[in-house]
């Protein structure tokens, strides 16, 4: 191309006039040969069916369906299901497909082939299609009824499979939730057996108990109180009596009272009556009370032991007559004895209200603690009679489901539209080759004329030597070719022609012969 030379209309058509021939050759072989590939290239036929998913008959109200998936999702886990090389084989095999390719491959790579020929896609709502390609009408029916039995009959087992696996889940964890509330419940009923009495919702009859056996004892202990200072002074009189001081026994100083008591009588009181103030103050098992309980033990044997070996008289008698004082010892020491035998019963009856005492008011210490415990058992009592409850509430609707799938009633997939035998096939689409390759052929010719102009650096015309040389042009002289070189010109536009004519013509031919068209 001449340098800074400018393509204007008159040039393209000047190139256009020149070499239209050298476009004609390409886009003719290009329509020959998209045409010929277009009708050597086997039809394709394709088979479709259309699914929907069907609601279970039961409304959700009363029994829960499983599925809540989307149906995309659920198309995607079946379709890995079904498309398993075991299905797919047994399908190739029962419909004898793919006869070349297992010839010539192996069957895995023939199973790969048979997944690429099958569709599946969602189309609206709860609506899919399945189609399947195939070189054979027949054939691509055939394996769509099959692939769609195929899909209803897993998505079916997969239902069941999901209810009964959820039944006998859900049947194991009541299974085991029952378990675990039996021996919660056997241990709610032990902790109460084991702590009557001592539980939280009895502190207060505890209280109650604890303050009228507190009354008591206190009762108790006045009366040992008053019995003692009563004991006391009934052994200070014996010991009066039975301790003359030489006088005559009915004289003045006897009917005054004027004997002095022993020393051991004081004590003995003195020690009765320290008892009873302790007993106002202290339990029944302090040390302190202990202690003097001993010592009036002591000075009760010791009393005992002067009375004996003081005696009013050796016969009782004075002068011949009854003594008055044995008689008024007598009746003392038979008072006495009564007393001692009434403080005796209070004691044992004190010892065992001390312990009483003891027990309710450990009881209610105790509450605290109890109540910690109980709370826990409850709380897990609580936890597991919940779970169980709703565990059972689940298991009950579970079982239900399953029952609705086995009698299949529930979600289901039903043919709308069932396979067809394909009237025409759907591939290849020979118009559409044919004109890509008329198009591809211009295309390249186009680009060959543009390449030969590219490399064209001659003058055409007045304008390529003005722009190039700048020089003035006095005159131009067309072409002027001889009678001989016309001739030439003609023979060789005439055999192009006729060498185009006759390559279209043997495309024809070779149509009609091979396909009979």
């Amino acid at each position: 191309m001449l340098p800074g030379k400018i393509f204007t209309p008159d040039d393209v058509l000047r190139v256009v006039r020149k070499r239209w021939w050298i476009a004609l050759i390409p886009a003719a072989i290009g329509l020959i040969g998209a045409t010929l590939y277009a009708y050597t290239v086997p039809d394709r036929f394709r088979s479709q069916t259309l699914i929907m998913v069907t609601p279970q008959q039961i409304p959700d109200a009363y029994v829960r369906t499983f599925t809540t998936q989307r149906i995309e999702d659920r198309l995607a886990s079946l379709q890995q299901q079904i498309l398993s090389r075991s299905r797919l084989e047994r399908v190739i095999t029962d419909f004898n497909l793919y006869v070349e390719q297992r010839r010539l491959m192996p069957m895995e790579d023939v199973v790969e082939l048979m997944r690429n020929d099958i569709r599946t896609q969602a189309t609206r709502g709860d609506v899919f299609v399945l189609s399947f390609e195939s070189a054979s009408a027949r054939s691509a029916k055939d394996v769509v009824e099959r692939l769609a039995s195929m899909f209803i009959d897993e998505n079916l087992r997969n239902r069941m499979a999901t209810a009964d696996s959820t039944s006998q889940f859900l049947t194991a964890q009541l299974e085991d939730t029952r378990k675990k509330l039996e021996d919660i419940e056997k241990q709610r009923a032990e902790f109460r057996r084991h702590y009557t009495g001592q539980l939280p919702e009895e502190v207060t009859s505890n209280l109650a108990l604890l303050n009228s056996t507190q009354v008591r004892a206190q009762g108790l202990t006045d009366a040992n109180a008053a019995d003692m200072l009563r004991r006391a002074n009934v052994e200070r009189q014996i010991a009066e009596l039975t301790n003359p001081t030489g006088n005559d026994a009915t004289g003045p100083d006897l009917r005054a009272g004027a004997l002095q008591p022993s020393q051991t009588v004081t004590q003995l009181a003195q020690a009765e009556e320290t008892l009873a103030q302790l007993r106002m103050r202290l339990r029944e098992d302090h040390p302190d009370i202990k202690r003097v309980q001993r010592t009036i033990s002591d000075l009760q044997l010791k009393l005992d032991r002067e009375s004996t070996e003081r005696p009013i008289s050796p016969d009782g008698k004075v002068n011949g007559r009854v003594d008055p004082r044995a008689l008024r010892v007598a009746e003392l020491r038979q008072e006495l004895a009564q007393v001692s035998a009434a403080i005796k019963q209070r004691d044992l009856e004190l010892d065992r209200l001390n312990a009483t005492l003891g027990q309710y008011q450990n009881r209610v210490l105790a509450s605290p603690a109890l109540e910690n415990q109980r709370l826990q058992i409850e709380r897990n009592y609580e936890t597991y009679r919940r779970q169980y409850d709703d565990l059972l509430s689940k298991a009950n609707a579970a079982e239900m489901s399953a029952g609705v799938e086995q009698r299949q009633i529930g979600e289901q997939f039903r043919i709308l539209d069932t396979a067809r035998v394909p009237e025409r096939p759907f591939s290849p689409n020979r118009p559409r080759f044919t004109a890509l390759g008329l198009a591809g052929g211009l295309a390249l010719g186009v680009g060959f004329i543009l390449l030969l102009e590219f490399r064209d650096s001659a003058f055409h015309t007045v304008d390529d030597v003005v722009s190039t040389l700048a020089l003035p042009v006095v005159a131009a002289i067309p072409v002027i070719r001889t009678q001989a070189e016309r001739r030439k010109l003609r023979r060789r536009r005439f055999a192009t022609s006729m060498a185009t004519a006759v390559v279209l013509l043997g495309a024809v031919t070779f149509l009609f012969v091979k396909f009979g068209l």
